[in-house]
């Protein structure tokens, strides 16, 4: 083996996180030289099941490094920047640090209020710092996350990716752009847990805006979560029509799903690193409403991909709708355009190509910083 990329279990489908179902569509396109390194998912846990199975998980990842430490051999980090994120990975990195290996940090989630301490407390800025500093180099989703790690003294080559969307979601649906040729029945998805953070009660809001205006269009709410009642009471009591519930979506339920969105709309304020949804609603020919959020600010074109704002405004977001709904050739040419673009730099077989020539670039001590959008 050559590199070992740890993560929770991405056999388990009811435990499968953002970095989960990344590698799960990643694995069959990756070579024989990739191992995956399974750690318990403690987040049900009590406090003290959570300390065993960490001590647990971090005894054996330590047997494993003795194990590799003379080879020619990478680790692959996967936290978000929070505290329970980089706390455990700190330590794990620390240990194959003391063992020699080489290591890849990738920073997926991007947490804002994990920004601010970093930026404003010099102790925990360096003891950050002084741990992630063991990395060979850093994967990140956007160049925001980029310059914010050189800004804080990393100088480690940095390379910029994506996630990824499975290839095996569009069979069956690759020339499978809407027609749009109406202006009637318009179909606004939104496909994300439903959480206050993914903007799902703005999407509520605009919808009710849109629906005086635009009585033929539905909405639907793909996805589960805390807040999915709430909402389910909010339609009800407003008496909002055509508001549809599929519940959480996988397979061929969810492409058949984006298969029958007309506009993706994914207003989030969440610490996004790469919202997938967006990729996958691009890669079905959907124009997208949403928020710079994580990397999609560094390529998302705003009157040509869909409309990006830094608004939570729902009067906002409801202008951008309605003149989606009433130009059905503008929503052919942004879905057209978006279908291409997904499909030439986000599936699957395409991101493991660019992974693995990072691998490749640390294996043999040839690192430097690239971007997946150098030649766009």
């Amino acid at each position: 083996m050559s590199v070992f990329i740890t993560l929770k279990n991405i056999d388990d489908p009811e435990k499968l996180g953002g970095v989960g179902v990344y590698y799960k569509v990643l694995r069959r396109y990756l070579s024989d030289g990739i191992a995956y390194v399974h750690f318990s998912d403690d987040n049900s846990f009590s406090p003290f099941k959570k300390f065993f199975y960490r001590m647990k998980d971090t005894v054996a990842f330590t047997r494993l490094c003795k194990r590799i430490r003379k080879s020619n051999h990478i680790i692959h980090f996967n936290p978000s920047l929070n505290w329970s994120g980089v706390l455990r990975d700190g330590l794990l990195l620390l240990i194959a640090a003391l063992h020699g290996i080489k290591t890849i940090v990738f920073f997926r989630g991007w947490h804002s209020y994990m920004v601010h301490i970093i930026d404003r407390n010099r102790l925990v800025r360096t003891i950050f710092k002084s741990v992630y500093n063991r990395a060979h180099i850093f994967i990140v989703l956007s160049n925001d996350f980029k310059e914010k790690l050189h800004a804080w003294g990393f100088r480690q080559n940095m390379y910029i990716e994506t996630t990824a969307v499975d290839n095996a979601l569009l069979n069956g649906h690759n020339h499978n752009i809407p027609a749009h040729d109406k202006n009637q029945n318009v179909n606004i998805l939104f496909l994300a847990r439903v959480e206050k953070e993914k903007g799902v009660f703005e999407v509520i809001d605009s919808y009710q805006i849109i629906k005086q205006k635009y009585p033929n269009t539905r909405l639907t709410i793909a996805g589960d979560g805390s807040r999915l009642d709430e909402i389910k009471r909010i339609v009800e009591t407003r008496n909002l029509p055509d508001v549809s519930f599929t519940g959480y979506v996988t397979n061929e339920t969810k492409a058949q799903t984006l298969a029958d969105g007309d506009i993706y709309f994914f207003p989030s304020y969440h610490g996004e690193g790469m919202p997938n949804s967006v990729l996958e609603a691009m890669a079905f020919g959907l124009p997208v409403i949403t928020r710079p959020v994580g990397g999609l600010e560094d390529f998302f074109g705003n009157g040509r991909m869909g409309f990006i704002t830094e608004s939570k405004d729902p009067e906002k977001f409801a202008r951008y709708i309605g003149s989606l709904i009433a130009n059905p050739d503008l929503r052919r040419w942004m879905g057209e355009h978006n279908a291409a673009f997904a499909r030439q730099h986000f599936l699957a077989s395409v991101v493991a190509k660019r992974l693995e020539r990072i691998y490749s670039d640390v294996l043999n001590n040839t690192v430097h910083e690239r971007s997946w959008m150098k030649n766009l």
